[in-house]
């Protein structure tokens, strides 16, 4: 399904409800986040408006845990875990196992972490939060 507009306010509608590329493809039961980028670059869909408000609805009313595996407790940019451990981008990427484009990716939310990494962070993260609690 294609029309005049139709990728603008695609991203229009995932922006005000809050998404990213990887929450709406995960929304839509697809794979490659980068579909959602071609379907608001190109107004091409196999979608119509109203299925992928319906979509992103319920995504949404499913709970955090739903919503996106490149958030921290479903709920933070991972973005935040590099910043909370006061890691850079070189060393956190070493440390996660991956080269340092491909986290950057994960930042900017054009590519899955995977659920173990997302595990370790959140435990680090606990950890270095209860070290700066217990310093206080």
């Amino acid at each position: 399904m294609s029309s005049p507009g139709f990728g603008a306010r695609a991203r229009s509608l995932r922006k005000k409800l809050g998404l990213n590329p990887i929450q709406a493809a995960l929304a839509l039961n697809i794979k490659a986040p980068s579909r959602i980028e071609d379907m608001e670059r190109t107004g091409v869909s196999p979608w119509t408006f109203e299925a992928l408000e319906s979509a992103y609805s319920a995504f949404l009313h499913a709970g955090p845990t739903s919503r996106g595996r490149n958030l921290l407790f479903g709920q933070l940019p991972i973005s935040v875990a590099r910043s909370l451990l006061r890691l850079s981008v070189e060393e956190i990427a070493e440390r996660c196992g991956y080269s340092v484009s491909f986290w950057m990716r994960m930042e900017a939310d054009h590519r899955p972490l995977r659920a173990d990494v997302l595990k370790r962070l959140e435990a680090d993260v606990k950890e270095e939060v209860r070290r700066t609690i217990l310093k206080c």
